[in-house]
């Protein structure tokens, strides 16, 4: 996702909106239309694309260890296969 954002910052001079102004612009105005995608060859969805496919392994490791966690604490009863405590084996 950073890398897009930078391509588009280096890229929004060619911009045909933002030629004439983008050298007067301050750096967070350049920045702020760098990552939203309104400059650059990227689509503006690629860098939400890339970001929403960096979550999505990683909210699923979280929930795995919550899992992982949550079974160890879990405490297991034996198995009597059948029989009951008056019955002799």
């Amino acid at each position: 996702m950073l890398v897009h954002v930078i391509s588009n910052y280096d890229a929004g001079v060619l911009n045909y909106h933002y030629s004439a102004t983008w050298p007067t612009m301050s750096d967070v105005e350049r920045w702020w239309l760098a990552s939203i995608g309104a400059v650059g060859p990227t689509p503006p969805l690629a860098p939400a694309s890339l970001a929403f496919g960096a979550l999505v392994p990683l909210l699923a490791s979280v929930r795995v260890a919550v899992r992982v966690r949550a079974a160890h604490t879990v405490a297991i009863q034996p198995a009597h296969a059948g029989y009951d405590e008056a019955t002799p084996q």
